[in-house]
């Protein structure tokens, strides 16, 4: 088992694939890029309402960090309404997805995954709970709050604010003691 702490300072702030805003990458695959990847975390702070970048092969996992809310349109006729702080909602990254502000700005964080590769679990904690998390081939864990207590096979972690955890291989035993968590699982994909 293998963890490693990726601190707010450590992000990238990049253009959006539709250069109409820009994007904050919290962790991005070895060897990936903004086109091509496996996996990638990122943060974006969405202030107009407009269709979302084509990420055809993918699925996306959005996360309401900050904000009044949000509705999302898929061409497939889906809508997700993530209307309180930490709404998920799970689309298909090449559907064309038009976006609705509900009152003003907002925050949000995105999980991508080649759909080809990997399954996704999505869960959040609102308020403050002791949550044991399921053994997955990759886990990350995002706290939103200062204090988050991860205890990672014996070992004691805390992670502070916009603070992620990115952990590796069979992880037998993990338990979070906090509030305002995101927690993704990823499962390999039996080809």
């Amino acid at each position: 088992m293998s963890f490693n702490i990726i601190q707010p300072e450590q992000y990238q702030t990049i253009l959006w694939k539709n250069n109409k805003g820009k994007t904050i990458e919290l962790a991005l695959n070895e060897g990936g890029t903004t086109d091509d990847f496996d996996w990638r975390i990122s943060s974006a702070t969405v202030t107009e309402e407009g269709v979302f970048s084509d990420f055809s092969g993918s699925e996306r996992n959005m996360v309401l960090i900050e904000g009044s809310g949000l509705t999302l349109k898929h061409d497939n006729g889906q809508i997700d309404h993530l209307t309180n702080p930490l709404d998920i909602a799970n689309f298909d990254g090449g559907w064309r997805t038009t976006s609705q502000l509900d009152n003003g700005t907002i925050k949000n964080i995105n999980l991508m995954t080649n759909k080809n590769k990997f399954s996704v679990d999505v869960s959040t904690f609102v308020e403050c709970q002791r949550q044991k998390i399921m053994p997955a081939d990759l886990v990350f864990i995002i706290s939103l709050a200062d204090n988050t207590k991860l205890n990672i096979d014996g070992n004691s972690i805390v992670l502070g604010k916009f603070c992620l955890a990115k952990l590796i291989s069979e992880v037998d035993d993990i338990i979070i003691s906090g509030q305002q968590v995101i927690v993704f699982r990823l499962l390999f994909v039996m080809q």
